[in-house]
Order: C-alpha cells, then sequence, then structure tokens
C-alpha cells in the first residue's frame, strides 16, 4: 500500500519504487545496496509513516530473523569521501557484497551502484558516453564484446595503480593470468575470481601431460576405438557441442585489434575433422536421467568416456577426480591446441577503471579490496549435493590465498579446526562441486577417500601446474559462434568437407569482425 502522493510501492530487486497516483510515474524512493542493505537478505518491504519503511530480515535460510526500520536520512553526507559510480550489466552476488564491504570500511571513497539491469544498450552509451562511471565490472567472463572497447580507448591501465599499491605487487598474482588479460603490455581488466576450464582424463591413458594437439587425441582415441572421446548430457550430438567448447577460446581464432581471422587455419580444420568422431546425443525419450547420472562415475572409470570437461576452482580438483571419477591419478590435458597449454582462464566478473575518472587510485582500491587475502566473496548458488546447499567456489588472482588453501587442505582431518567450515569436494551431477561440513562427525569415516583426505604436494603441484599453464582467457562472441554453427550442419552431413566448411566460416567471420571495426 502507498502513502502521501505513492497509491503504491513496490520492490523489485535492489530497489523501492513509488507509484505517483495518477500517471502511475515510477519514482526509485529507496534504493537498497546503495543504503549499505544487503537486498540478499531482506524479504518483504511495508509501508509506515513519515516515508519509512519497515522490513523483514532473513537469515541463510530465508527465515525472518528481524523486522528493521528504514529511515531516510536527509542529513546524511559523503565529508571527504571520493564518490564512485561503478557501472555493471547485472549485479553479481559477489559484487554486491564486495560494494557493501567496502562502503562500510573504506575512509577514502565511496561506491554507488548503477545496474542496467541487462540493458545492454543502454550499458554501450554509458561507457563511451559523455558521463561515463567510474569503474565498470563485466559479468560472465570477458568476451570479444569487451575487447573491443579497449581501442576506443575508455580504460585506465591498471598497471600503474597494482604498482603503486603498498598493499599488493604483481608477484602476488598469477602471472598468467595477468598475462592473459593483458592487451600490448597494458593491463586493462582485473579478474579477482576464476576458474581454469580444462579436460581431464586418466594418466595411464594420456600420460603426464599438460596439453595435447587434435592430432595427438586422434591417436589416443585410435587405441580405444570402443571408446567416447568426449560425452555431454544434451540431445543435440556430441560433435555439435566439441566446436562450441573449442571456440570457448575465440580469441584463437578472432583478433579485435589487428581484425585478423583465422577459421580456415590448420588448427580449426583439425578440429572439425575430430569432432566428426563424436558420438550422437542422448535419447532423452527412452533415457532414465537418474540411472545415467548413477553410471556417469563408472563410464569414465571403466574407460568407456576418455575425457571429462572440468573447471577447477580449487586446490582439490585433481585428487576429487581420482577418487570420485576416474578412479586414477588423472592427466589435466586442457581442451587440445597446437603450441600451448589447453586450459582457459574463466572470469567470474571482470572490472575495469574509466581512462577519465578522476578518482583512479580510489577506483583501483575497490578493486584491490577482493584482491586482499581477509577479502571473503559471496558466491551463490542453489545447485544440491545429497540435500545440501553447494558452496560455490572460485580461483583467486591473489595466489597467497590458494597456497593458504592447498597448506590446509594437506592437513590431515584430526588435527584441522573445522568449526567454521570445511569444503568437502565431490563430483556430482556431471561437475565439480564442493560443500561445507562443519564437525567431523558430518564425514562418514569409514570412506576410503576421507580416510586419506588430506592433499599430498603430488596432488596440489598437479593443480598448480593447470592454473599456471592457463594462458588465455575464454572469450565468447555469439554472433561468431552462430556462424560457425550455421556451417556445419552440411560439413556433418558429409555435403561439405572440413577445408570448405573453414573457408564458410572464415569468409564470413571476416566480414562480421570487420563492419564491428
Amino acid at each position: 500500500a502507498g502513502a502521501g502522493d505513492n497509491a503504491f510501492f513496490a520492490r523489485f530487486a535492489n530497489k523501492i519504487y513509488g507509484f505517483k497516483s495518477g500517471d502511475m510515474t515510477a519514482e526509485v524512493i529507496v534504493d537498497l545496496l546503495n543504503s549499505d542493505i544487503d537486498p540478499a537478505y531482506i524479504g518483504r518491504v511495508f509501508a509506515a509513516e513519515n516515508g519509512e519503511f519497515l522490513a523483514a530480515r532473513l537469515d541463510g535460510s530465508e527465515m525472518i530473523t528481524s523486522l528493521s526500520r528504514l529511515t531516510p536520512d536527509p542529513d546524511a553526507v559523503l565529508g571527504d569521501k571520493a564518490l564512485l559510480q561503478l557501472a555493471t550489466l547485472w549485479l553479481d552476488p559477489v559484487t554486491r557484497g564486495a560494494v557493501l564491504d567496502f562502503n562500510r570500511t573504506s575512509k577514502t571513497a565511496r561506491i554507488e551502484v548503477l545496474d542496467f539491469d541487462r540493458d545492454l544498450t543502454r550499458f554501450d552509451l554509458a561507457l563511451i558516453g559523455q558521463s561515463p562511471a567510474d569503474l565498470y565490472s563485466f559479468n560472465g567472463g570477458y568476451g570479444l564484446d569487451a575487447v573491443k572497447y579497449v581501442s576506443k580507448g575508455v580504460f585506465a591501465d591498471l598497471y600503474p595503480l597494482l604498482d603503486a599499491d603498498e598493499t599488493l605487487s604483481r608477484g602476488d598474482m598469477f602471472q598468467n593470468v595477468l598475462d592473459a588479460a593483458s592487451i600490448g603490455g597494458s593491463l586493462y581488466y582485473a579478474t579477482p575470481f576464476f576458474t581454469v576450464n580444462t579436460l581431464a582424463g586418466k594418466e595411464s591413458v594420456f600420460g603426464d601431460v599438460s596439453a595435447i594437439t587434435p592430432e595427438e587425441l586422434e591417436n589416443v582415441a585410435d587405441k580405444y576405438p570402443d571408446a567416447s572421446i568426449y560425452e555431454i548430457m544434451a540431445a543435440a550430438p556430441v560433435q555439435q557441442a566439441w566446436v562450441p567448447l573449442v571456440l570457448s577460446n575465440m580469441s584463437r581464432y578472432v583478433n579485435l585489434e589487428t581484425g585478423e581471422v583465422n577459421f580456415d587455419g590448420p588448427e580449426f580444420i583439425a578440429q572439425l575433422r575430430l569432432s566428426e568422431r563424436m558420438p550422437l546425443g542422448l535419447d532423452f525419450a527412452s533415457l532414465d536421467i537418474m540411472e545415467f547420472m548413477n553410471d556417469y562415475p563408472a563410464r569414465r572409470a571403466n574407460g568407456e568416456v576418455l575425457l571429462e570437461a572440468v573447471a577447477i576452482s580449487g586446490p582439490r580438483a585433481a585428487r576429487t577426480l581420482e577418487t570420485e571419477l576416474f578412479g586414477e591419478p588423472v592427466a589435466l590435458v586442457g581442451v587440445p591446441t597446437y603450441g600451448e597449454n589447453g586450459g582457459r582462464i574463466s572470469p567470474h566478473t571482470v572490472y575495469t577503471v574509466s581512462s577519465v575518472t578522476e578518482h583512479p587510485e580510489e577506483a583501483w582500491s575497490f578493486i584491490a579490496s577482493m584482491l586482499s587475502e581477509d577479502f571473503e566473496p559471496r558466491f551463490e548458488n542453489s545447485y544440491y549435493v545429497a540435500g545440501r546447499v553447494v558452496r560455490d567456489e572460485k580461483l583467486t588472482l591473489n595466489k597467497n590465498i590458494f597456497e593458504r588453501r592447498v597448506a590446509e587442505e594437506m592437513t590431515p582431518l584430526a588435527e584441522r579446526d573445522i568449526s567454521n567450515g570445511m569444503l568437502v569436494s565431490e563430483f556430482s551431477m556431471a561437475r565439480l562441486a564442493s560443500w561445507p561440513v562443519f564437525s567431523l562427525d558430518e564425514l562418514d569415516m569409514t570412506l576410503p577417500k576421507y580416510q586419506s583426505y588430506a592433499l599430498t604436494e603430488t596432488d596440489a603441484a598437479r593443480v598448480r601446474e593447470a592454473i599456471e599453464g592457463a594462458t588465455v582467457l575464454t572469450a565468447h562472441d555469439t554472433a561468431l559462434m552462430n556462424i560457425a554453427l550455421e556451417e556445419l550442419g552440411a560439413f556433418y552431413a558429409g555435403v561439405k568437407t572440413a577445408e570448405e566448411t573453414a573457408r564458410l566460416i572464415q569468409s564470413r567471420a571476416a566480414l562480421y569482425v570487420a563492419e564491428q571495426g
């Protein structure tokens, strides 16, 4: 119900809107986030007198714990703090938590969030318009769309800001991730949290390798003719999923800096030929999903499926794949490529600083706050394992945090204080997952995987090598992906050869890239 000039109020995401009588004009009455209130823990809101609101506060299980009175404060002032605007296409939970923490602790600056709610057109205008924000966040990774802005000069080089930071240094960071995010020796994108996407298989099949070419993978497959190279749970043929997997590294085939396109080169042609060996999709009409998922690990342990796509998000990845999926030591071989490790760095969210901001040091201090060893990212996930809510996990750009996690995981269970929670790794529902336990009683100590739960240096080294060996960021472009997929039908139908298909994709992709320039 409304009050005063407002016929009614409506809560949507981070804001409470008032709707005027008569013309029903909407006005933002309260921006919860910019009022230092975490919207994730606010339930129903009720209008009170004098422009106030009552808000039900929730705990993590969405149970009401208390009521809070929201009171307008017309005398609130910034003091000497710089007011920074952070523009985002979609406000993810990690950024939301980082803003709240920063605004509560920073003595020099305050962040105001401009959430464009997935309106790409307005977001683009904000980037190149007359009133740019101080900071930008790009969700879901790096992307070719983000790269194109560099040539427009809208982002500042972050290296000078990092080098001037008295609390952080380049030596604290995974240098390969910095290098992958650099363009022409300048760092325009900060990637505080990421995963390394790779392909894993048995070490006894692939050897102790960290990279593989398409031809080498074909040679391995020739030795196991009854095994599938790769499978996914999809109705479409897996061959049609292999090419998108390959093109998650779109920057390997498209260089927006130079306009160069390389779909007709030997590597992409080899990938097309390799994809022909992938199996058909699943028959969902007759498939028992639970039976399929229960059989999932056994097919990999028995050698019926050679490779599994995984996202490395913590130091336990290799051990979990060994105990939960393959039943023996694993090789993290990456997606087949020529001349480099095939792992891809997939950022959770990337952050940039405007080249024209009046407060570059303060803007950097917000990014730096997420690189601190004390920062606790608020990843949110509704995925469940055995009735438990998964605690999403990511790698951190600050490698000291990874090494601290390694040390924790190498400590025997009996010597750990896990009262604040310990992440238990599982492979379930076709993915690596972690969920917290808060006492050893919650673990079935008769299971072999928990009897030897402490990591070894070999386990950690295998994951560390996969992380540090990844050299490129995932970069997606929907239009280029669609061009490739549209041309694949004739190829898989046998109407066109791999070379002809590659030339068609090359021609269309080159025209598209030229138009973008």
